[in-house]
């Protein structure tokens, strides 16, 4: 495991995951597609696109917020720009500039006659393409992206396996590393999910304020340990 990747690290991924959660479920809720999800909202354009473009609205924002993620992960790379698996400062902007984006987002979504607006959509899955093209970069072991937590899922149920089986099975050796933190990191989505699912109007708008605070203090907190400890 790269010796950058300490338990604060851990606890930062931890938050991540629950932001992305929490702005999926807003999102979905509310215009029915997942900022931080691409899987979901390839399936929802592809369902879309075989009917006749039935339902043309969710077929639209489907379509911007598989735009904004691939943007906002273009944009990451040019910010991280180094492909050093280290919390890097161009790591931490990345984090600040996802999370000052989610905040305007938010007060956007506060204006009655812009909530969900194409721009709006756009800007979410920006951010959240950004957070996960971060952590692409990161190769952050057992937490996939943070955005989606899928693979992050089938990674802790195989860690788990391997570690039942190394208990029971006194001869079994294996070099899989703990389960706890991949089933924390899909736990804790879970959780943001939950409390997501429960905004509607301008509890939405305030709960996407707060996500995108405490995204941008990931990167500030980030920098502050940066600077005081450098490579």
């Amino acid at each position: 495991m790269n010796p950058q990747h300490d338990k604060v690290h851990h606890a930062f991924v931890l938050l991540l995951a629950s932001l992305a959660g929490c702005i999926d479920a807003i999102s979905f809720v509310n215009a029915g597609v997942f900022p931080a999800n691409m899987t979901g909202n390839s399936v929802v354009l592809a369902i879309s696109i075989v009917n006749h473009g039935v339902e043309v609205q969710r077929e639209t924002h489907a379509f911007l917020v598989i735009l904004g993620f691939c943007l906002g992960s273009a944009i990451a790379a040019v910010l991280i720009r180094s492909q050093r698996m280290v919390w890097s400062r161009g790591v931490n902007l990345v984090f600040l500039v996802a999370g000052c984006i989610l905040l305007g987002s938010g007060v956007a979504m506060g204006h009655e006659k812009i909530t969900y607006s194409s721009g709006i959509l756009l800007a979410l899955a920006a951010a959240m393409g950004m957070q996960a093209s971060a952590l692409v970069t990161l190769n952050f072991p057992g937490a996939g992206t943070s955005t989606a937590v899928t693979g992050t899922l089938a990674t802790g149920v195989t860690r788990t396996v391997h570690y039942l089986r190394g208990i029971m099975v006194p001869s079994f050796v294996t070099d899989q590393p703990s389960p706890w933190f991949p089933l924390m990191v899909f736990s804790v989505y879970f959780i943001g999910a939950l409390a997501g699912g429960l905004q509607r109007g301008l509890h939405a708008a305030i709960a996407t304020m707060a996500c995108g605070t405490l995204l941008a203090l990931v990167g500030i907190a980030a920098e502050i340990r940066t600077t005081r400890n450098p490579d």
